[in-house]
């Protein structure tokens, strides 16, 4: 086995981030190469030898196992030498012999921080002092290069190299400069630098020279020692914790490895003219409603301050909300809480300027997420780091951008507050901007209520999965159960609304006094324990069991720690039954759609490689496909999708749409 560890200029290699430095290790032997960086370009100022990348590459064929701590990346920057071609890592073969430990982590503890600095400090018992002292060295060689040569492209919020752009709030600017104590030393003379590096005494006798080289070679040399570790240290323990079923739960985070790599490095179309149109009505929108927000408000400025002042102490609100730090809160939970509040009163002047606030800062919000997009964007595409273990439970999570916040919903307020979503009828809808590039379509395949689906399952609610297997709605029949109404009878939407509150506050957690204070239906639960008697009792059961184990397990066994939560009044840390019924559903949902991944990509490259996975968002795939596909694929993707959760002998039907531009734009295909 052998570990291997890069470094580089930036996070975003289709931006133009390079490689600069390769560490391995192979358990007793540490060997690295790295290439200098150009200062006023950031790119290599020449590559890395032949010899080194056939070195490298010999290695890791030769290998039985490589790993690596977040091995895309690290597999992404030895694409970008030449050690290994793009295409290579497009196929699940190329991936039995790669060792992920974020991967190994969360099957061990889902619950822990999974960055290689926490994990190596918690199952290691090192305290990372390589990273430490490269972290101090490159914040004075920033300071320094500030002063001696501005002209230098380090990484910064302002003046940002186009590798930097789709950072907008990065705190982590010095990462990205891991080259630059190397550039410093060959750059300027040992008196300039003695100059400024020694003017006292302390450091003086602390620093030398050499260690602006030494830094970023001793700080890959402990990533890869620490990454070998922990992937033999975790690998005996889940052994020993799982026996013969190990390979069986890695396996179901190891199945998707190739297809979120095609994912990663084909990207996806941003259309261009709908995101200009979504950004304008944005921004006429904002203009608009701060200007009402002001006329209602005397405010010019809204911020938390400002807000506190006007809404606590000014129109005397009771504040419903504290911050972690005890102060009174403004988040965007608390002014919807506010606004029913001064409904229910009939306070107008904050019902009429928290109507306007709240349409204002969805607007804001889209606009973020729109910019953001445009930030992340090469040549009208876009390319998601997506993370397999990014969740506490088994979902994944993505960023640049994240594509698991392009909301099916285009107006959150429809159900809620009906003058504050009239202000949103324009409101561009997130999805608009993305869809086929020229000459494809999608097939936009979607679960229909599949957490609902398994919680019918695991809670073994047999009247529910019956009436679901029939084509009820589950919102539907929740209503119908709790305002005992007949099968024929509609329900209306304030109907179908608390149901929907009383499903969803089930599966995620929420506990019986906050569903009736969002349902406005005091004595609710009571209900729901007398309609739902094994809903109520499979959460009694989850209480029990995680007393003495504080772990649950997803279908398909995959096991989930049970979070902590603070009790404020005794000050202790307690297990979160509700939020472990979550765990089980949203986990059960990850290894659902992880699997229907599998099986869909094999099929496509089996027997229509032209078609691919563009993008994956909770329980929804879109497939990319050639305009004017033949239908056949399309009826067996779907079939595929729907096996993958009888798999888990959940029965979850799947909807097709079709998107010839606009993802906004599906409609419906019947298959």
């Amino acid at each position: 086995m052998i570990s291997i560890d890069t470094e580089t200029t930036g996070l975003w290699f289709k931006h133009g981030c390079e490689t600069f430095a390769v560490g391995m290790y192979d358990g007793s032997e540490f060997k690295s190469a790295d290439v200098p960086i150009n200062p006023l370009t950031r790119t290599r100022k020449t590559p890395f030898r032949q010899g080194v990348i056939q070195l490298l590459r010999k290695r890791i064929t030769d290998a039985d196992l490589v790993c690596m701590h977040n091995s895309n990346f690290d597999l992404k920057a030895l694409c970008n030498i030449g050690v290994i071609n793009e295409q290579e890592p497009s196929t699940p073969d190329f991936w039995e012999r790669i060792v992920d430990t974020t991967i190994l982590s969360h099957l061990h503890h889902n619950t822990d921080d999974r960055s290689l600095k926490d994990l190596s400090k918690q199952y290691l018992g090192v305290d990372y002092a390589s990273e430490k002292k490269l972290d101090s060295l490159i914040s004075k060689c920033r300071s320094f290069v500030r002063s001696r040569a501005p002209e230098w492209w380090i990484a910064d919020k302002v003046r940002r190299h186009p590798s930097l752009i789709p950072a907008s709030k990065s705190s982590r600017w010095g990462k990205m400069d891991m080259w630059l104590p190397e550039a410093v030393r060959s750059s300027f003379s040992v008196k300039e630098l003695e100059a400024y590096f020694c003017y006292d005494k302390k450091i003086r006798n602390d620093f030398n020279i050499d260690t602006l080289r030494t830094a970023i070679i001793d700080y890959l040399r402990e990533d890869c020692v620490y990454t070998y570790e922990l992937a033999q240290g975790m690998f005996a323990s889940l052994v020993e914790q799982h026996g013969a079923d190990v390979e069986q739960l890695i396996e179901i985070n190891n199945q998707v490895r190739h297809v979120v790599w095609k994912m990663e490095t084909t990207g996806l179309t941003l259309h261009n003219s709908e995101w200009s149109d979504a950004v304008d009505v944005c921004r006429a929108n904002i203009s608009h409603l701060s200007k009402l927000c002001t006329d209602s408000s005397g405010l010019t400025e809204f911020t938390p301050n400002n807000l506190k002042w006007l809404l606590y102490d000014q129109w005397g609100i009771p504040c419903p909300k504290q911050t972690k730090t005890g102060g009174d809160s403004t988040d965007a939970d608390t002014l919807i809480k506010l606004k029913q509040e001064c409904d229910d009163n009939d306070f107008e002047p904050g019902s009429v300027f928290l109507r306007y606030l709240l349409a204002q800062k969805k607007y804001v919000k889209k606009l973020e997420f729109l910019e953001s997009y445009r930030r992340a964007s090469v040549s009208g595409k876009i390319y998601p780091s997506m993370n397999i273990v990014g969740t506490k439970t088994t979902r994944f999570s993505s960023s640049d951008p994240n594509e698991q916040n392009i909301s099916k919903v285009q107006n959150p307020f429809e159900d809620s507050f009906e003058d504050v979503s009239v202000l949103l009828e324009d409101s561009p809808h997130l999805r608009g901007v993305f869809g086929p590039a020229n000459g494809y379509w999608w097939l936009s395949n979607d679960y229909n209520q599949l957490q609902l689906r398994i919680a019918a399952v695991v809670m073994q609610d047999e009247e529910m999965i019956d009436k679901l297997n029939n084509g009820y709605d589950a919102h539907d029949i929740t209503a119908r159960r709790i305002f005992e109404l007949s099968d024929k009878a509609a329900t209306s939407k304030a109907q179908r609304r608390i149901a929907k509150n009383v499903n969803f506050g089930v599966l995620f957690g929420e506990s019986p006094k906050n569903i009736e204070k969002k349902t406005g239906m005091p004595g609710l639960w009571n209900r729901v324990i007398e309609m739902m008697p094994k809903v109520h009792n499979y959460i009694e059961q989850i209480k029990q069991e995680i007393k003495d184990n504080p772990c649950v397990y997803t279908l398909g066994g995959y096991p989930l720690d049970v979070p902590l939560k603070i009790n404020k009044w005794k000050g202790t840390m307690e297990k979160a039954a509700h939020a472990a019924v979550c765990y089980i559903i949203q986990g059960s949902e990850g290894v659902i759609v992880k699997r229907a991944m599998c099986l869909c990509d094999d099929y496509l490259t089996q027997y229509y490689p032209e078609g691919r996975i563009a993008m994956q968002v909770h329980d929804e795939i879109n497939f990319e496909m050639p305009a004017r596909f033949p239908r056949k694929h399309a009826v067996r993707l779907k079939e595929l999708m729907e096996q993958a959760a009888l798999e888990y002998n959940v029965s979850a039907p799947v909807n097709t749409e079709l998107v010839t531009h606009s993802w906004s734009k599906g409609k419906e295909l019947v298959l």
